[in-house]
């Protein structure tokens, strides 16, 4: 079985001295770190999520920005500096960029696209993408979207793997269906898509709490229809013509899409200070944005609340 490693560097859940580091102090922490967990999980891990959502939730498509994190703050070559720390100390470990609203819905997944393939311009030794892939129902990519951009992805010589895949069941059984077989029929349909992950097992276990329903099992860990489908297509199985639901939706979806859109525009201009879906909004130390866009902040513990 193959194992994956997450996350090397995070702007989240440091220590205070982490954080208040002088810029020194902290490039040489953020060094030590990567070689000794490496050396540590020599041989046993086969990829790693070497930086984690560094990209700020505001970028529009054009070009990127990252996030003002004490991390770029203080050592704004930080992704770089990880990267190629991470390829010294384990040459044969796959290293990867991992992400959230990075699976085609939002500006920001352009955003994301556009930083990942300036690394590999540069030669920064990276070797692939993680979508996080945290959709709803209601709100979620085409088959066509997602397709489309890990094929992209394939492009660039870069390896794609949805990395924390889970579907708010928002009222719609059949949206959350049609979430994850899209998902799963696009990775299959790209060489390039070689791993999919489910964040969490059971609707008990889920970050996003059990009242979502978001997940394959159910609170007593009983596989539901979903699980079902999506072992049916990796059997070669059509997933319940899923595909073929998604093209007769497909014009609904575009108009949902042009929808959504226009409010993400307004959403931007009217709260332009306010965090994204999905992004943190409250936490012990936290000092970004306490407003969402789009949902509510959500207390999930004390050191981390998010927009959902």
């Amino acid at each position: 079985m193959a194992f994956r490693g997450h996350c090397l560097i995070w702007h989240s859940y440091q220590p205070s001295w982490f954080e208040n580091a002088d810029a020194n102090t902290l490039r040489n922490a953020i060094v030590d770190h990567i070689t000794k967990t490496l050396q540590h999980y020599s041989g046993k891990i086969d990829a790693w999520d070497v930086v984690n959502e560094a990209i700020d939730d505001n970028s529009n498509g054009n070009g990127w920005r990252m996030r003002n994190s004490f991390l770029y703050q203080k050592v704004p070559n930080f992704v770089d500096l990880a990267f190629q720390t991470a390829r010294k100390v384990s040459p044969n470990t796959k290293l990867f960029y991992n992400d959230y609203n990075a699976e085609g819905q939002y500006p920001k997944s352009e955003s994301i696209y556009n930083f990942v393939a300036d690394l590999k311009k540069r030669g920064i030794p990276i070797d692939g993408v993680g979508l996080q892939y945290h959709v709803g129902s209601q709100s979620q990519p085409t088959y066509d979207k997602i397709n489309s951009l890990i094929g992209r992805y394939c492009n660039l010589g870069l390896e794609v793997h949805i990395t924390e895949l889970d579907v708010k069941l928002q009222g719609n059984q059949n949206g959350q269906t049609q979430a994850y077989t899209n998902a799963l029929k696009a990775c299959l349909a790209n060489s390039c898509c070689k791993a999919f992950l489910v964040w969490g097992v059971g609707d008990n276990d889920s970050w996003l709490g059990a009242n979502e329903q978001a997940l394959l099992f159910d609170g007593n860990y009983q596989p539901k229809s979903i699980y079902t489908t999506l072992l049916n297509i990796l059997k070669g199985g059509n997933g319940n013509n899923a595909t073929g639901n998604n093209n007769n939706n497909n014009n609904n979806n575009n108009n949902n899409n042009n929808n959504n859109n226009n409010n993400n525009n307004n959403n931007n201009n009217n709260n332009g200070s306010c965090a994204a879906q999905w992004a943190q909004c409250g936490g012990i130390n936290f000092n970004g944005p306490k407003c969402c866009q789009s949902g509510t902040c959500k207390f999930l513990n004390e050191w981390y609340s998010q927009c959902q």
